[in-house]
């Protein structure tokens, strides 16, 4: 509200000096024509003639139409900064609002990056478990074939160990 306030006064203070000007610029009623009269011999620089005169009031009243049309051009502009004002609020706003939740999602993702990584990691070391246990029960069902072998030469050697004492009797 301030600023509206502000532009106000601002655009006021310019349609006055532009409405000043202007009347500065606007001709005065000249006085009845004198009756022609020869001009004196020895007539003063200051004096101007009339096409003068009317040159110097078109350049006023061209410097009032610019002033005018200065005032309405900061007084357009005003406004649309004024009318811009919101939006532009409202923009950032909006903008700091998605910079807020990319942030909390590049958190989260970091977050569950995190959690896949670790879950990465036990399975591995599960695997690793597995892969250790497989192997031994591996090498346990070698040494158990290994040893079932043995007990079969052995078994085969005492059986034929027997068969031969057998024979010779």
């Amino acid at each position: 509200m301030h600023l509206r306030t502000s532009l106000r006064v601002l655009a006021l203070a310019v349609f006055a000096a532009a409405n000043a000007l202007a009347q500065q610029a606007t001709p005065t009623p000249a006085a009845p024509a004198a009756p022609a009269a020869p001009a004196p011999a020895a007539a003063p620089r200051d004096e101007l003639t009339p096409q003068q005169k009317a040159a110097m009031k078109e350049a006023e009243s061209m410097r009032a139409q610019k002033a005018r049309i200065d005032a309405e051009l900061a007084l357009a502009d005003a406004k649309r900064t004024e009318e811009l004002a919101p939006l532009n609020a409202e923009a950032s706003k909006l903008n700091a609002e998605r910079a807020l939740r990319l942030a909390k999602a590049n958190a989260e993702a970091a977050a569950l990056e995190d959690e896949r990584a670790k879950l990465e990691r036990q399975a591995a070391l599960e695997a690793a478990r597995a892969a250790a246990r497989l192997a031994e029960r591996n090498n346990k069902i070698r040494e158990l074939e290994a040893e079932a072998k043995q007990l079969q030469l052995e078994s085969a050697n005492t059986v034929a160990r027997l068969t031969n004492e057998l024979a010779r009797f």
